[in-house]
């Protein structure tokens, strides 16, 4: 509930607050869980997809042999997420879909 919540923040996705709720469901600004639904909505966006900010997310891996590099996650990660200290943990490719697990931690 964002009233308890110091700066709320809306949850990306967004979503409703729970099963049977019509609440928005928020997270406390500046906390770990928030700083992490932003880096994944980062990683979540290729570049050029959004008008308003085209330059944010990660490059197509299309054409890629082994999908988005490291050091590409690292660097798009500092660039619109500062707040966030990674630990990257490369899993492997299935079905053509690269997965990296992201441990966020506080900076």
């Amino acid at each position: 509930m964002a009233e308890s919540l110091e700066v709320p923040v809306m949850k990306w996705p967004f979503r409703m607050g729970g099963f049977n709720s019509s609440e928005i469901a928020y997270v406390e600004q500046d906390t770990p869980e928030e700083v992490a639904q932003c880096v994944a909505m980062v990683f979540s966006v290729e570049q050029g997809a959004l008008v308003d900010a085209p330059k944010l997310g990660l490059p197509d891996p299309t054409f890629r042999i082994g999908g988005v590099s490291e050091a590409t996650l690292l660097a798009v990660a500092q660039r619109w997420e500062p707040r966030a200290a990674l630990n990257l943990t490369r899993d492997t490719i299935v079905a053509l879909a690269q997965a990296v697990d992201v441990e966020v931690s506080d900076a």
